[in-house]
């Protein structure tokens, strides 16, 4: 059926097991053994101009641009792009990056973080200038979040302007697949969502497009921020939505 990955709500597991439920157009939709909905999972037959579902054997570099590498790895294997923060005490944001479309353009991205529970470790979506970074995903402040920060730089905290502590947010962190997005409207505002299943996103944080910084660049991040223990974010694909 076309795509051999398949991620499931508690883990990795090669080839795609489940079951047919109905076809949407070009598109079949699965339900795995988690209850998901997986037609989501499957390339789109037309990809949008940032996609990578991370099928080669190596990260694609004429299409990703490191920042702040330093010992950081993206290893791809069965589908899957780990992004690895090694330990370090401080945060040391640990970014690859695309260039921004013009006009108005959304990301989404399917991840999972592992980490330990101590502060300030996060992974996900990042918009930089370049320089500055404001950066969106599932992280460790006092409790397992999700948080919308700002960077000054890779490794300078500017501010946390916004998180929310998720029902069983332990198990977003810890074995759940789940879908993080960005939208950004060209014009005005920026807004930051989340999805458990794909499908039905929830937008959770707002704010003016250029209040921090005027965006260049779009892509992934992982930070340990940890002097003992790496952050791993696994990462399914990356696409552009809209």
């Amino acid at each position: 059926m076309g795509d051999s990955k398949r991620l499931c709500g508690r883990g990795l597991n090669m080839g795609r097991a489940g079951q047919v439920v109905s076809t949407d157009g070009d598109d079949f939709k699965w339900v795995d053994s988690g209850g998901e909905s997986s037609a989501v999972s499957i390339p789109p037959i037309h990809p949008g101009s940032l996609d990578d579902e991370f099928s080669d054997a190596t990260l694609d570099l004429t299409r990703w641009t490191w920042m702040n590498q330093g010992p950081a790895t993206a290893i791809l294997k069965y589908g899957i792009m780990s992004l690895r923060a090694p330990a370090n005490l401080g945060d040391s944001f640990r970014i690859i990056t695309q260039p921004v479309p013009s006009g108005a353009w959304q990301v989404t991205a399917r991840i999972l973080l592992t980490r330990y529970a101590t502060d300030y470790g996060q992974g996900g979506i990042v918009v930089s200038d370049g320089t500055k970074c404001q950066v969106w995903g599932p992280g460790y402040v006092t409790a397992w979040v999700l948080i919308y920060s700002k960077f000054l730089n890779p490794t300078t905290w500017n501010a946390n302007v916004y998180n929310i502590q998720q029902p069983g947010a332990g198990g977003i962190i810890c074995g759940r697949w789940f879908y993080l997005r960005w939208t950004d409207d060209g014009t005005t505002n920026v807004t930051m969502s989340h999805s458990f299943d794909g499908i039905n996103f929830m937008d959770l944080y707002a704010e003016a497009r250029t209040a921090f910084l005027t965006p260049t660049l779009v892509g992934l991040f992982a930070n340990s921020n940890d002097a003992a223990h790496d952050t791993v974010m696994a990462v399914d694909w990356f696409r552009r939505t809209a």
